[in-house]
């Protein structure tokens, strides 16, 4: 990735992690045609993950974002990372029943990938 793209994707997740009105993520998702790919979503998970402990708002943004990319790229390695991040967000709500059937989906989508 090229320091350019590079720079686009990290303002690009900063800029979903703090638009508080979800059509315009879902815009900014849909519109961003040069970072519909798979790193974007492995990118989206990473910094998910790296803010649940800080900004739970924030978190559930971006980890509904990766539900967003992998809907547009239909890829198993980005509906694994959506399902991951989905995982996430019902753990860190104290809902670890639902937590561990997205994991276990993940899972499956990551071993279906190779």
């Amino acid at each position: 990735m090229s320091t350019s793209t590079s720079l686009e994707l990290e303002r690009f997740i900063e800029r979903i992690a703090v638009l508080p009105d979800e059509r315009a993520r879902r815009r900014l998702v849909r519109r961003n045609h040069a970072l519909h790919q798979p790193g974007t979503v492995q990118r989206l998970y990473e910094e998910m993950t790296r803010r649940a402990r800080t900004d739970l708002r924030e978190t559930e943004r971006l980890a509904r974002a990766t539900a967003w990319l992998a809907e547009i790229l239909k890829d198993d390695i980005s509906y694994g990372y959506s399902q991951r991040a989905a995982g996430h967000m019902f753990f860190l709500r104290g809902k670890q029943k639902l937590a561990l059937v997205r994991y276990e989906a993940a899972v499956a989508l990551f071993e279906r990938a190779g």
